[in-house]
């Protein structure tokens, strides 16, 4: 079995994988996707952090022996200062960093033997503030596959639970969103 492709630096391609989801990503990624492992039962944790450090030269840590776990049905909040690696911390469990040491697991499988495709089938992340750009709905939903048909963004944004608010737009999918998207909701941005 063809191996998939390492985790992305594309700073495009990322934004567009954790606001749309696998849908929208290029071909090119998802080429040989599989399906995630099935999870482990049972009460071990959903995800586990063992001893992790990661730097990003290899004499500098900027996370250092962190361990925690996450149970079913827990919430985790990475609460600390600017710089303190939460954002670090989230790039890890997605897969866009590997650890430079100890183990990181979801559902008892280490990160490490999980391709991109199986990583996003199995987390999903909120982020606080959504990437928007100022052109229109459309544009920003099609963002990493410009070609997209309509059909396939309206069906993004109905899995998005966002179809509906759209078309309560005068120019629905056309409407201009404002840098950053100025004219939406918090909620819509979302």
């Amino acid at each position: 079995m063809d191996e998939l492709e390492e985790p992305t630096t594309d700073p495009d391609l990322l934004a567009a994988s954790r606001e749309y989801g696998p849908d929208l990503v290029p071909e090119r990624a998802l080429r040989n996707a599989v399906p995630a492992p099935p999870a482990r039962t049972g009460d071990g944790p959903v995800f586990s952090f063992e001893h992790v450090s990661f730097g990003y030269e290899a004499d500098e840590q900027v996370i250092h022996d962190v361990t925690f776990t996450a149970g079913r049905g827990e919430r985790v909040a990475l609460v600390g200062e600017s710089g303190g690696g939460k954002s670090t911390l989230v790039n890890l469990l997605l897969g866009l960093y590997r650890p430079t040491g100890g183990t990181l697991r979801i559902c008892g499988h280490d990160i490490r033997d999980l391709s991109a495709a199986q990583l996003r089938g199995m987390v999903g992340v909120v982020f606080q503030e959504a990437a928007l750009f100022s052109g229109t709905i459309r544009e920003n939903i099609a963002y990493a596959r410009p070609d997209a048909t309509d059909e396939e963004v309206a069906a993004v944004a109905r899995r998005a639970n966002a179809d509906a608010f759209i078309r309560e737009f005068p120019d629905g999918y056309d409407t201009v969103i404002g840098e950053r998207g100025l004219r939406l909701s918090g909620g819509q941005k979302q």
